[in-house]
């Protein structure tokens, strides 16, 4: 990849490889709205018997939360 490019470098790349092209999110755009609405989702026990949901909660209630790097 390129310094120049890296998005571009990075989607010609996967053709190459035989994949479609890659999204890439910017995170600092993507604000804390899912995050609540995951938490709505589960405090109103939407997930039914899937208890990992409520166990994972923060950590899956932003991208950054996962991957911090």
């Amino acid at each position: 990849m390129t310094a120049r490019d890296p998005l571009r470098a990075l989607r010609k790349r996967a053709r190459t490889l035989g994949f479609t092209d890659p999204y890439v999110a910017d995170l600092n755009a993507f604000g804390h709205q899912a995050g609540n609405r995951l938490r709505d989702f589960v405090k109103r026990d939407r997930h039914g018997s899937m208890s990992w949901m409520e166990a994972t909660l923060e950590r899956r209630a932003h991208p950054q939360s996962l991957w911090p790097e």
